[in-house]
């Protein structure tokens, strides 16, 4: 991701200081490793896929488990026992960080609690950090998408979006 950053920084189009990502579903999930080891992200945007890891990883009872899907193994990675998705938007910090969920998405966990007490935690920092206003949960009624009812204003507000002049 570094490189593409640094290709993009090249571009007259593109303004270095203002990069975001914004992953969806498996992109969600590259978010949350990316995110924190990029500083140059100024936003990390997980959408369709915080939840609490562990419980999400271990939990036979959960359809959606990895326990299911082997070919997303954390095991092998060594993700499991070093960093929960609330851990990895905390690394985001002091940088902007959303989660962005779906009521009727299949890959949150049941119950839907759990996800957000990961995000609470994730809020608790920001709070300590003195910038809450830079972490946020966005719910919404749609399933595994990008809502992006509230990610788009939380890019602007936290990138100081500026619109170019002439631009249709």
């Amino acid at each position: 991701m570094g490189r593409a950053l640094d290709f993009l920084a090249t571009m007259p189009f593109a303004d270095a200081t203002r990069a975001a990502f914004w992953g969806l579903s498996y992109g969600g999930y590259t978010s949350l490793r990316v995110g924190p080891a990029e500083p140059r992200f100024q936003v990390v945007i997980c959408t369709a896929h915080y939840n609490d890891d562990t419980l999400k990883t271990t939990d036979p009872s959960q359809t959606t488990s990895y326990l299911f899907y082997p070919y997303i193994d954390p095991y092998n990675w060594g993700v499991l026992n070093r960093f929960t998705h609330s851990e990895m938007a905390m690394m985001v910090a002091p940088r902007a960080f959303m989660a962005e969920h779906g009521a009727t998405d299949g890959v949150v966990m049941e119950p839907r609690r759990f996800p957000a007490i990961e995000l609470l935690r994730v809020e608790e920092l920001y709070r300590q950090l003195g910038i809450p206003e830079k972490a946020r949960m966005s719910r919404h009624a749609g399933s595994h998408e990008a809502h992006a009812v509230d990610a788009f204003p939380f890019l602007d507000r936290h990138l100081n979006f500026q619109p170019v002049r002439g631009a249709r």
